[in-house]
């Protein structure tokens, strides 16, 4: 099996300098690379809990974690910008993060979209 693959074999991992410590995950692109695509992210309202209050309000994919997770495993992989968090792909998706650290307790992988959000956001300011 050596087709249709997340990355090609044997990619060169690009390392990224962040203000938040990500070593707990080996960086900020591994932090994203844990999201297991469950859609856990996609609760209704009527299975409880805190799981992204943006997605809960707008229904809309891109604003999941799956999708704030995916979107940055892609451009943070497959960029060649010098800095690629300055990305209106990344900016799109992580424009409605509250930072409430739902996605963190509540994701079956531990997902932290708003530790990725701050990340951006301090790179782009």
């Amino acid at each position: 099996m050596d087709a249709s693959l997340r990355y090609e074999p044997e990619p060169a991992a690009r390392e990224f300098a962040t203000v938040l410590n990500f070593s707990d995950s080996r960086g900020i692109l591994r932090a994203a690379e844990q999201c297991n695509g469950s859609g856990d992210c996609r609760k209704s309202h009527l299975m409880g809990g805190t799981m992204c209050p943006s997605y809960m309000a707008t229904r809309n994919e891109r604003d999941t974690t799956r999708a704030r997770a995916n979107i940055l495993r892609e451009v943070l992989t497959r960029s060649h910008q010098a800095n690629p968090f300055d990305s209106d792909e990344i900016a799109a998706v992580m424009d409605l993060c509250l930072s409430c650290k739902g996605c963190k307790s509540e994701c079956p992988s531990n997902v932290d979209g708003s530790a990725a959000q701050s990340r951006m956001a301090a790179t782009v300011s």
